[in-house]
């Protein structure tokens, strides 16, 4: 089976990290928190929580060792994390 980069599984635990910059923008645009099941279906994590390496991207962008360079990367990676959220949340038959 095919893979891409970005879903493949890391070495990084989920539970190590509180991805609170995403949550905070999910409200923000939402206006509903955050579920942790989001983070399976964004493909964040896997069933084991351990994190993909889209989620890996997300970790690093906040532990960056230049603030400014981080927090453009980081805002530019939120909103195309957000856009894919959105794009793909349309798709999702409701339950």
């Amino acid at each position: 089976m095919n893979h891409t980069f970005d879903a493949l599984i890391s070495e990084y635990n989920f539970k190590d990290y509180a991805f609170s910059k995403l949550r905070e923008r999910y409200k923000a645009w939402t206006g509903n928190s955050m579920e942790e099941k989001l983070f399976d279906s964004f493909e964040i994590r896997n069933e084991y929580s351990k994190l993909t390496n889209a989620g890996a991207l997300l970790r690093m962008m906040r532990r960056s060792s230049n603030p400014a360079c981080s927090a453009h990367a980081g805002t530019a990676l939120i909103k195309a994390a957000a856009w894919w959220m959105r794009s793909t949340a349309q798709s999702i038959p409701a339950a």
